[in-house]
């Protein structure tokens, strides 16, 4: 409906998306769903819902771009290894934004935690196959906050199904609901409220639908001119 491609500075100062890949990583490892889950209805078993600890883990980043280099900032910051895989970002480049340039086959072997943030193009259309699930640790997370596409259709439930991986959070979709380890949110929550404020004035739009249409497909109100409001 909306592009912000070509806004870069404003785009620099946006970690929503980044800090929301973060956070269901970070609630899958320690396994806050259930636990929450089992509180709500009367229980209260500490052993049972132990998570892991993200130091020494090795996160796995698929795209160096913006919102890869947001999460390998953090990935540091927790004291994991970070690993990247992007045909266009060189290995020096890496080292400066605190990542490993790896293989992309390899990423997906070694990783703990595997996270998507790719643009999704013809040339990356199914770009997670079927043998890049079957590599990874049975104990291993997969986050997908950029396009559902990127991953084969159907593949991921597989995966879920014969337990090649431990679990998957996400906040896109594509016939991938109703396993018991995946965690998805709407498309809404990578959106932060300071993130809409940071728009209000700032930036034209070229919205594809009317108003009131266009309000209630992304939460954003446009002036005639394209100029978000509010």
């Amino acid at each position: 409906v909306i592009s912000l491609r070509g806004h870069a500075d404003f785009l620099q100062s946006i970690t929503s998306t980044a800090e929301h890949a973060w956070g269901l990583a970070l609630s899958l490892i320690r396994g806050l769903p259930w636990a929450f889950e089992d509180v709500k209805n009367g229980k209260w078993d500490r052993l049972k819902w132990r998570g892991h600890e993200m130091k020494n883990k090795t996160l796995g980043i698929v795209g160096l771009g913006r919102l890869g280099k947001m999460m390998s900032r953090y990935g540091n910051a927790f004291g994991m290894k970070v690993v990247a895989a992007d045909p266009n970002v060189s290995e020096e480049k890496m080292k400066e934004y605190g990542a490993k340039k790896v293989a992309f086959e390899e990423l997906f072997k070694i990783s703990d935690v595997v996270t998507l943030h790719v643009l999704l193009t013809d040339a990356v259309y199914n770009l997670v196959k079927e043998e890049h699930l079957r590599s990874m640790k049975p104990t291993a997370l997969l986050i997908d906050t950029a396009r559902a596409e990127l991953i084969e259709k159907g593949m991921l439930y597989k995966a879920l199904e014969n337990k090649w991986i431990a679990g998957a959070g996400l906040d896109v979709v594509a016939a991938v609901l109703g396993h018991s380890t995946i965690r998805t949110t709407t498309r809404y929550a990578h959106l932060g409220r300071e993130d809409t404020a940071k728009a209000v004035g700032s930036i034209r739009f070229a919205p594809a639908l009317p108003p009131g249409a266009m309000r209630a497909a992304t939460g954003l109100n446009l002036d005639p001119n394209g100029i978000c409001k509010t």
